[in-house]
């Protein structure tokens, strides 16, 4: 019987280190995932910059061919350039976020204490 119980927590506590590695190497993960955002501010900016400037030389160019002024134009390109910078901080800020939710979940799960199903067993 002994011996027994000796394979079943020997058993429970490999699990259990394993799950803490994998646990581990996801949270880190994920740490590095959304810290990668501070990374990529270069490629925002210049997406953001693109953003502005295609909308613009599209009305200069429209401008040019049809003979209309610019000024009537710009306020198209105006809108056009911030709804695309919002569309853009929407979906960043949607994959932050939810990085940041599941970093909360795992950290939260690495401070309970995990009850195994032979230690629930033992207080029945």
């Amino acid at each position: 019987m002994f011996f027994l119980a000796h394979m079943i927590h020997n058993a429970i506590l490999t699990r259990t280190l394993f799950d803490d590695v994998t646990f581990i190497m996801e949270l880190e993960q994920l740490i590095q995932q959304r810290d990668a955002y501070g990374g990529k501010i270069v490629k925002l900016l210049i997406h953001i910059g693109l953003i502005f400037i295609v909308p613009i030389l599209v009305i200069a160019l429209v401008s040019y061919l049809t003979g209309i002024t610019f000024m009537y134009l710009f306020p198209v390109a105006f809108i056009i350039s911030w709804t695309g910078v919002i569309l853009l901080y929407r979906k960043v800020s949607k994959e932050v976020r939810a990085l940041d939710v599941r970093i909360k979940e795992l950290r939260e799960q690495e401070t309970k204490p995990e009850e195994t199903s032979y230690e629930s067993s033992e207080n029945k």
